[in-house]
């Protein structure tokens, strides 16, 4: 106490230090030595709440006596638990009176309220009047989130999706690349709407509103118009070696999220959360057994939610415990592996994902992934949304470019799908070139060298196709076939080269200068 209220201090200068003065105006905000003094003085406050409660006169809250808890205290937020009395309310007031005569640190009546539950309107007056405070009414916020006695409803998320929207209209103004938006996104949006998702699972039509006021702002959509958009949002959510901009998909972060309190409950159960859920929720049972009950909190029946997902998907509580044990890395629940499985684990496996699983770099599966698709903005594509242009391929400059032609049709496309296949050693076939494409993808999902070469092949022939007549339109230089080739047989060999093992190096590398 005395370090607290009877401060000394000295100046050094030119190493040396020079006499004693007492301080009298406190620390400035910020400085290095609050949060120790702090903590020293919540220590002496903890020993005093903890000390009233061996008073013959004071009892514990009916939900809080088996831990023999008494507050919560986090910064200058402090929650004290009672039972709601009038003695037990005057023996904390009086506490609180003693620590701030010790401190000088007072509560403010008009930011504390008094929150009852079960007591009588009598004794609530009563209490009310002889402590001053006023009373508070559920839902209410702490810590920034909404704390309620009630299972949540859409119009409580109200203030997340408020703060996202000013968020996003005041970005709008500014001129923005979408690799800026891309990162906006990636941290100030991901971080507001990750910390509501590491303590409840959102309601799917929440979720659904902050996508679309996340992909608006991305596309530089407004409430007035409408703008034509060439990829997806599950694309766009999708990592950078599947061609996305590797933003997280919200359903899949939030039930990652979850699943760290799932880990926490297997592993870290000396913690007093555990111990509070152990004792109140499920004293008798694992908690691999526990079913959602009414008077469960929000927060834990969404951990429950994502506990018996979890437990459909591996199978048996074995299986999930060790996909628990799988995701811990020194001790640390490994969050971007739990992402990837509760990901991967739904029903959606799209072109990028394909390639992907054989290694093909991302500038090319991502091009592929949008020739299958058909939303590359070709000449055809333009004119259907409404822009009045010359349709004509800029690589043959015979006729009108679309998906099929500039791929598939075009003589310059022939020429070099006609190399790069007689490269790979394979004949040309007479079947329809997307048809081919597509036939060698579901042909060759093997690991083997000779496999992967094929499918380089096909992503690298589609990118370079697209490089090139971009280059012709936007830059007015042209290559030919064989330059085209040269570009990609360097950059196959080169990523095959480096996943080889060492006793198929000589052959691979002997099959690729050969060929």
């Amino acid at each position: 106490m005395g370090c607290i209220c009877s401060s000394w201090f000295s100046i050094k200068l030119n190493s040396s230090i020079h006499g004693f003065f007492k301080g009298k105006s406190g620390l400035r905000q910020g400085d290095p030595l609050s949060p120790y003094l702090f903590v020293l003085s919540m220590k002496v406050l903890s020993r005093y709440l903890r000390l009233i409660c061996t008073k013959p006169n004071v009892s514990y809250h009916p939900k809080c006596s088996r831990l023999k808890l008494t507050h919560l205290v986090f910064a200058d937020d402090l929650m004290i638990f009672t039972r709601g009395d009038l003695p037990s309310i005057q023996t904390v007031l009086d506490t609180l009176t003693h620590f701030s005569d010790l401190f000088g640190l007072h509560a403010n009546k008009d930011k504390t309220d008094i929150y009852f539950g079960g007591v009588a309107e009598t004794v609530k007056h009563h209490i009310l009047y002889t402590t001053g405070f006023s009373e508070g009414t559920f839902p209410f916020r702490h810590l920034g989130l909404t704390l309620n006695t009630t299972r949540n409803t859409t119009d409580m998320y109200g203030l997340l999706i408020s703060k996202l929207q000013n968020k996003v209209q005041y970005w709008a103004t500014k001129f923005l690349s979408y690799a800026g938006k891309a990162q906006l996104i990636n941290s100030v949006v991901f971080g507001l709407e990750a910390f509501w998702c590491a303590n409840v699972l959102l309601p799917y039509n929440i979720l659904k509103k902050l996508n679309k006021m996340s992909k608006d702002f991305f596309w530089g959509i407004g409430s007035d118009q409408r703008k034509w958009v060439c990829k997806s949002w599950d694309s766009i959510c999708s990592p950078w070696l599947e061609g996305g901009f590797d933003i997280k998909e919200l359903l899949s972060w939030n039930k990652a999220l979850l699943a760290k309190w799932i880990w926490i409950l297997e592993t870290q159960q000396h913690w007093l959360w555990f111990s509070w859920r152990k004792a109140y929720h499920f004293p008798d049972i694992p908690f691999w057994e526990v079913t959602c009950k009414a008077h469960f909190a929000e927060s834990f029946r969404s951990i429950i939610t994502v506990k018996d997902e979890m437990l459909v998907k591996a199978g048996s509580q074995g299986n999930a415990a060790k996909l628990l044990h799988d995701w811990t890395v020194k001790g640390k629940f490994y969050l971007s592996a739990a992402y990837n499985w509760f990901r991967i684990a739904r029903p959606q496996l799209t072109w990028a994902r394909a390639l992907h699983s054989q290694h093909i770099s991302p500038s090319h599966s991502f091009i592929t992934s949008l020739v299958v698709q058909r939303k590359l903005a070709t000449i055809e594509s333009l004119i259907s949304k409404g822009l009045y242009i010359l349709n004509r391929c800029i690589l043959c400059k015979q006729e009108n470019e679309s998906h099929q032609h500039l791929f598939f049709c075009c003589s310059y496309s022939i020429e070099v799908w006609h190399a790069v296949l007689q490269w790979i050693g394979m004949d040309a076939r007479s079947n329809h070139y997307e048809q081919e494409l597509l036939w060698i993808a579901h042909k060759n999902h093997r690991r083997h060298w000779q496999a992967q070469w094929y499918i380089s092949c096909i992503a690298a022939t589609v990118f370079y196709i697209w490089q090139e007549r971009n280059s012709r339109i936007f830059r007015g230089v042209e290559h030919s076939p064989s330059h085209i080739l040269n570009q990609l047989q360097l950059t196959v060999s080169s990523r095959l080269l480096r996943y080889v093992r060492k006793k198929q190096y000589g052959l691979l590398l002997s099959k690729l200068n050969g060929a």
